[in-house]
């Protein structure tokens, strides 16, 4: 497999931990709403990578969070751990698009002087 289709299982992946990342913000203030979280799970031979579950969390709601939450819905959600999530998850999707863009205009560039 090519470094090309190993950036985009990367990308695929990323793509779907970013978006479960932004369900779990988007029902912060669901009760009971659990938190997903992605495993995922690096493909024989150094090929890429591919989403290996998505499972609900099962831990319940922080104990230093309970007394300040006590007026709002009550789940597993924490805001500050999402963002962090986001982040770390956004940069590695960078760095795989960006050895897409670089495999691109390498070819574009071998293209135009065979040309």
């Amino acid at each position: 497999m090519n470094t090309l289709n190993i950036s985009l299982s990367a990308l695929n992946s990323f793509n779907k931990v970013q978006n479960v990342i932004a369900n779990n913000v988007a029902n912060i203030n669901t009760d009971g709403y659990s938190a997903n979280r992605v495993r995922l799970e690096e493909l024989p031979n150094n090929q890429g990578v591919k989403v290996e579950e998505v499972r609900k969390e099962n831990t319940t709601q922080p104990e230093r969070l309970n007394e300040t939450r006590t007026n709002l819905p009550q789940n597993n959600v924490e805001l500050a751990r999402e963002f962090t999530e986001m982040i770390q998850n956004q940069n590695a999707y960078n760095a795989n698009a960006q050895v897409v863009r670089t495999e691109n205009q390498m070819v574009g560039e071998l293209i135009n002087k065979l040309v």
